[in-house]
């Protein structure tokens, strides 16, 4: 089996992450594997360093048939049997190189939650993998065709062990002040970090001593600054940017907060879970499934600060709920959320579409 990947993103967020640890578990199961991603990318990089065979791909538009042709001559190279697009403008160049004779048999990954702008070029794949349920729904409220659909959950690597420098890193984002929360994402209007600085000045007024860290960059950082200023908080928020080390950072945590309006399901959650560490999220897009509908972390409303507040004050507080939430979690997440639970749905599917 002979599978081409195609991730046209320049950066590094979740679905990169996905893309290579799906490359790398398809390889050790025997998958012959090979990636098309833009040139000098951090996906690309990665990849190359785990021996994955890779081809530049010259990103110009989802829709440009340049870019097109040059991916059907590099299937052919490869002598690709799937395509398995990572993105959705990969989809898009995927359905126009059958123009320039892609012969391939063609493998969607659908993560997001967004409004499905076009039908058309998913009712063109084999099969689509949406890593939730939540993600399906929307697919086919969308047009999709729901025969074409499976839901693949995205999974993380299960190896977890306690980082020998927890106590620095405890330093480092709380500044020594006893009640630290944080949360992981980039820095996007959908991830609803607004909503959580909204938020912050009612958990202050009940717990004067807690900060609060951000981790992750994006676009949104100068307007979240400004933001966090013109409330009166920014000595109690850290800001500090893209980290290598954000998984090793969540055991410094004593509560993880994600107040995403839109999310396709949100392998951070799963570190969390692992880590120990009790959460309070929005019931959004694949949340309530990550975290049992609610069973293993606190769902508010999406876009609520009010409700956020109210909710994070509450479970600092309560000692009971804590464990409640934290118990079993990590089993939750062996048992459901593994990276070879990921390659082995992955793989099923494969064979689905071949047969």
């Amino acid at each position: 089996m002979r599978v081409l990947h195609v991730n046209t993103e320049r950066g590094w967020r979740g679905g990169e992450r996905q893309t290579l640890l799906t490359l790398k578990g398809l390889s050790s199961r025997g998958v012959e594997v090979a990636l098309a991603a833009r040139r000098g990318g951090r996906l690309a990089e990665a990849a190359e360093g785990e021996g994955v065979e890779v081809f530049p791909l010259k990103m110009r538009s989802g829709a440009n048939p340049i870019t097109a042709f040059k991916l059907a001559r590099i299937a052919r190279r490869f002598g690709a049997e799937i395509i398995h697009l990572q993105t959705a403008h990969a989809a898009s160049l995927a359905v126009i190189a059958r123009l320039f004779g892609l012969k391939a048999r063609l493998v969607a990954s659908r993560r997001v939650d967004f409004p499905v702008k076009s039908a058309w070029k998913y009712n063109r794949m084999h099969l689509i993998a949406a890593i939730s349920g939540k993600i399906k729904d929307v697919l086919v409220e969308g047009g999709v065709d729901t025969e074409r659909i499976r839901i693949v959950p995205s999974g993380i690597q299960i190896d977890v062990s306690t980082p020998p420098n927890l106590e620095e890193s405890r330093k480092e984002l709380a500044e020594y002040a006893p009640v630290l929360i944080g949360t992981i994402g980039h820095l996007a209007d959908h991830k609803g970090h607004r909503f959580l600085l909204d938020a912050l000045p009612a958990i202050i007024a009940k717990e004067p001593s807690l900060r609060l860290a951000i981790i992750g960059d994006g676009e949104l950082r100068e307007t979240l600054e400004r933001q966090a200023s013109d409330l009166g908080i920014a000595d109690h928020v850290l800001f500090t940017g893209f980290r290598e080390d954000a998984s090793d950072l969540i055991w410094s945590l004593d509560l993880f907060v994600l107040p995403s309006v839109l999310e396709g399901l949100c392998t951070t959650l799963f570190d969390v879970l692992l880590r120990g560490v009790p959460i309070v999220a929005s019931d959004a897009g694949g949340i309530p499934e990550a975290l049992d509908n609610g069973r293993y972390g606190a769902l508010v409303p999406p876009g609520d600060a009010r409700a956020l507040a109210d909710r994070v004050v509450a479970i600092l507080r309560d000692e009971a709920a804590k464990k409640a939430m934290t118990d079993g979690a990590a089993e939750w997440v062996r048992e459901r959320f593994s990276v070879g639970a990921m390659v082995d749905s992955t793989v099923e599917l494969y064979r689905e579409v071949l047969g």
